[in-house]
């Protein structure tokens, strides 16, 4: 009876773990298209807040719409206590430790000056910066220096 019960638990356990990993793959297989060079916002809140509001980043969500990122936006900030000049600057951001780069509104350019983990090239129009990430394939990886601006 012990044996049996065991053997119930680990053939559980099996199939919870390769229900989990079916799960995870189907989620990495899901790469959403790359935006149109004409991004809608998310919102009216976040064309608003991109358009007139607190510099801040904005991030391509999973429908391929802007959507202000509050916690990258925060970590941008970090210390700063002076105020910003509001400018949208097009960039693309490259994550050092994975490669993977994506496309980025900044709305002020003392917030993509620099970051810790990322690399950033900013783009003359959403247009260029668009082109030079659709020129790095799906997904967008780069493991060496990102296109420069045209």
């Amino acid at each position: 009876a012990v044996a049996a019960a065991k053997a119930a638990v680990v053939a559980k356990a099996a199939a919870t773990a390769a229900a989990t990993v079916a799960k995870a793959a189907a989620t990495v297989a899901v790469v959403p298209p790359l935006p149109d060079t004409d991004l809608p916002y998310a919102s009216g809140f976040d064309e608003v807040a991109a358009l007139t509001g607190v510099p801040a980043v904005f991030t391509v969500d999973a429908r391929g719409q802007l959507r202000l990122d509050e916690g990258r936006s925060r970590e941008a900030w970090g210390e700063r206590t002076e105020a910003l000049p509001h400018a949208p600057c097009h960039c693309l951001y490259r994550d050092r430790a994975t490669g993977w780069v994506q496309y980025l509104l900044v709305t002020s350019p003392g917030l993509c000056a620099s970051h810790p983990r990322a690399d950033i090239v900013r783009y003359s129009s959403r247009e260029a910066a668009m082109a030079a990430l659709r020129g790095l394939g799906r997904p967008p990886l780069c493991r060496g220096e990102l296109p420069i601006s045209v």
